[in-house]
């Protein structure tokens, strides 16, 4: 039968098992009780031996051990060894601290682990007012484009970058006369012995009006164009009235072949190389500064012949190069 006991503290009430300790303590008060008399701190019976069969090898307490499994190494004779558990960790300790000091005398200094400076923000200063500033910087120096030069060192005139353009009468021409000079180019056009007078009235009245002829080129190359019969015909008057008032093509160029309507004359690059080369001639002026005497072949024929210059070779006129009359 189970004892019963109350706490004499508390009055709690308790069930001792069969064999209780020798003091117990309250577990809700933590008063200690003395349970010697009920049996408490005695030690348990013997277990009766079991009956039948003689008595186990190695006495009654001896416990047979089981056998080793198969593969396994046979156990060690006597007591098994066992390790300290302070020098084990103490070895461990050793051997991560010498790791520890190889890593840190290896790693040299690395920039790239240093922190990356903070960059600070510009402080932009407050501005002056207008009165205390004062005119502290030098004045601009205007930039000053290099001069184009119109002659190479050769002395030759440089038409490689030129390019056909229209330019403005000159201030010297009233407005019948430009009217007039208008008409005149429009008759040449149309030809007949009205296109003969115009262009004779162009010749008389000299360079001033070559800065309108000249701009005709531009407007021929936009329409009809140079590479056809229709815009070199055109092309061909205004250089033929051009070179009847200016010698600078055959003088400058040595070039006698005029623009023609057809043939090897007649192709889009010789006549806009001839357009350009009277372009530079107007618009670097010299028509003002080194006008030309108009060329003559019939005059001043010395080793040219058929538009190409021929040195050393000089030649009779002959057939349709004699002046009239001279037999």
């Amino acid at each position: 039968m189970t004892q019963a006991v109350l706490c004499p503290g508390c009055q709690k009430r308790f069930s001792l098992p069969e064999n209780p300790p020798k003091v117990f303590t309250c577990t809700q008060c933590q008063t200690p009780m003395d349970l010697t008399a009920f049996g408490g701190g005695e030690p348990p019976p013997p277990s009766p031996a079991p009956s039948g069969g003689a008595p186990r090898a190695g006495g009654s307490g001896a416990r047979r051990r089981r056998p080793p499994p198969r593969g396994a190494p046979p156990p060690e004779h006597g007591r098994p060894r066992q390790g300290n558990p302070a020098a084990v960790w103490g070895v461990i300790g050793i051997v991560v601290l010498l790791g520890f000091v190889i890593i840190v005398s290896n790693k040299g200094p690395d920039i790239d682990d240093e922190p990356a400076p903070r960059k600070r923000a510009a402080v932009k200063p407050a501005p002056l007012p207008v009165e205390e500033v004062g005119d502290v910087a030098p004045p601009r120096v205007p930039y000053k484009k290099r001069k184009e030069r119109s002659r190479t060192r050769k002395g030759k005139p440089r038409i490689s970058n030129v390019k056909l353009q229209r330019f403005e009468w000159p201030e010297e021409l009233d407005a019948a006369t430009k009217t007039q000079i208008e008409d005149s180019i429009m008759q040449m056009y149309r030809g007949g012995r009205d296109g003969v007078e115009a262009g004779e009235w162009l010749v008389n009245k000299g360079h001033i009006v070559a800065g309108r002829l000249i701009s005709e080129f531009k407007a021929i190359k936009e329409s009809p164009g140079f590479d056809n019969r229709e815009g070199a015909s055109m092309a061909s008057v205004i250089d033929g009235t051009l070179r009847r008032i200016d010698g600078f093509i055959e003088r400058e160029w040595k070039e006698t072949a005029k623009i023609r309507a057809w043939g090897i004359y007649a192709a889009p690059s010789f006549i806009e190389r001839t357009a350009k080369r009277w372009t530079w001639w107007w618009k670097h002026d010299e028509w003002k500064t080194n006008p030309q005497k108009p060329w003559d072949p019939h005059e001043e024929i010395e080793g040219m012949e058929d538009g190409y210059k021929r040195p050393g070779k000089k030649r009779k006129p002959r057939g349709y190069d004699k002046p009239a009359g001279s037999g």
